[in-house]
Parts: structure tokens; sequence; C-alpha cells
């Protein structure tokens, strides 16, 4: 089982998913070396919202999605739902 596997597997409820998968956001980001402004510019979302996504989870559906697609991560999430 890798890393991502193990945040969604290991999660109970719906906090703590939203948590785990702003984390892992993070993480991907972090792995291209990324920084926030970054992202915020080849997603189209404000880097406080990116922010906020990543410490709490909160953020819009759309917001999500934009981010994903910046990532090249937007098929995993059809995988994974």
């Amino acid at each position: 089982m890798n890393f991502d596997d193990e945040i969604f597997s290991s999660v109970a409820r719906p906090g703590e998913t939203l948590g785990s998968l702003g984390h892992w956001i993070r993480l991907l980001r972090q792995r291209r070396n990324w920084t926030l402004p970054m992202l915020a510019k080849k997603s189209g979302v404000p880097v406080s919202s990116i922010s906020r996504f990543e410490r709490t989870g909160q953020i819009s559906t759309a917001g999500m999605m934009r981010i994903l697609q910046a990532l090249g991560e937007l098929d995993g999430l059809a995988a994974v739902v």
C-alpha cells in the first residue's frame, strides 16, 4: 500500500477525509517543487484558498477540481470516486 492509499483508507470521518485530501494536495505540490503562488497561477485558484485547503481541507468543489487538474491528478480522483 502506498502513501496515497494509506491516507484514504485510514480516514473514518468526513472532516478527517477533507484534512487528508488537503495534506495529499500539499504533498503533490511539494513533490513537484511548486510554491503556493506557482500552483495558484497554474490553477487559477487564489493562494489563500490553496493554503486554507492544504491546512483544513476546506475549498469549493470547483477550486479542488482546478487544483487537481493543474497537478495532473484529475484522473486519479476519478479512480477513487
